[in-house]
């Protein structure tokens, strides 16, 4: 009885760490994110949304409409370095990372974590957000 219980735990687990490898191997590939956090801006916090679009060098970020954004989708975003674990971007207006940034970001691929920064707006603007890929629906 008890070898038998201790085979049924053994293959929950490993099902339940094959699902959670299944969802680490989609995020890593995804080539866009939908990313749900929450942002601290001076003494306020709130709730966001975002996409990621990862192309080529770059990254875009937009917010769901009718959301306080923490970025926006207008401009794309330089990726500085990436491995097969996590990457790093940042929008500056010398279009070179590490030199006067404004916004920057960190991903963590593995976990699905994000980390996003601002400092053009005054106060202190940081986004702490879980990502998953994006699901569309065919038409």
């Amino acid at each position: 009885m008890n070898t038998a219980r201790n085979l049924v735990t053994a293959t929950i687990i490993a099902a339940g760490l094959l699902v959670f490898s299944e969802a680490n191997a989609q995020l890593l590939r995804s080539d866009e994110l939908v990313c749900s956090g929450i942002v601290t801006y001076g003494k306020n916090t709130f709730s966001d949304q975002i996409v990621l679009r990862f192309s080529n060098n770059d990254v875009a970020v937009s917010g769901e409409a009718g959301m306080t954004s923490t970025f926006e989708g207008l401009l794309r975003y330089k990726i500085c370095s990436e491995s097969e674990n996590e990457a790093d971007f940042e929008y500056t207006t010398s279009n070179k990372c590490g030199s006067k940034a404004t916004r920057s970001g960190h991903l963590s691929k593995v976990v699905g974590s994000l980390r996003l920064t601002r400092s053009d707006r005054g106060e202190p603007f940081i986004g702490e957000y879980k990502c998953k890929p994006a699901q569309r629906v065919l038409k």
